[in-house]
């Protein structure tokens, strides 16, 4: 089954990666503003494990309206993903909330995205969290060694390793909110 695979890393020098990028022949798109907000069945928490639990968003995209699925299969960056376009955001808060899932964060920011190769670059902009790198792969090759993969093209870009995140934005937001 193919999986969105990522690997997620903070930026240290933003005009020196996005020359990197730019010299791959990479152009970034326009800024896109995402704000989600994101569902969990009651009686969990994003800092209990969530493997195969379903993760449900909804994401403002500029002038778009996303509904995802998500469930983490072999750690929080590797997760089976389904998504689609919605007309009513208030409707779709209404169903997953009687669905049983709650809001339990949201994260907002500005996300500048290419692709190269089978890779999704995306350099983001995270409000109260900081300037990120992530590097996205769709496949359903093995999940450590895709994501090895794709930390050594990171690398590529002058990323380091200490500067790796293992969780994603939810995750993130959630632990700074609840100061963990």
């Amino acid at each position: 089954m193919i999986k969105e695979i990522e690997v997620k890393a903070k930026i240290k020098n933003h005009a020196q990666l996005l020359d990197k990028i730019k010299a791959l022949g990479c152009i970034l798109s326009a800024p896109i503003r995402q704000e989600d907000q994101v569902f969990l069945p009651l009686g969990y928490d994003l800092d209990d494990k969530l493997k195969g639990i379903s993760v449900l968003r909804i994401r403002k995209n500029n002038d778009k309206i996303l509904f995802t699925l998500k469930q983490s299969q072999a750690n929080d960056l590797a997760c089976l993903e389904r998504e689609l376009e919605i007309g009513d955001e208030k409707i779709m808060r209404e169903i997953i909330e009687l669905l049983n899932f709650y809001k339990v964060v949201e994260v907002k920011k500005i996300r500048r995205k290419c692709k190269y190769n089978d890779y999704e670059i995306c350099v983001d902009q995270v409000e109260s969290l900081g300037d990120f790198i992530e590097v996205e792969k769709m496949t359903d090759q093995d999940v450590v060694q895709t994501q090895e993969e794709l930390f050594t093209f990171l690398e590529s870009l002058g990323v380091k390793r200490e500067d790796r995140v293992l969780h994603g934005y939810d995750v993130l937001m959630f632990n700074k909110k609840n100061e963990k």
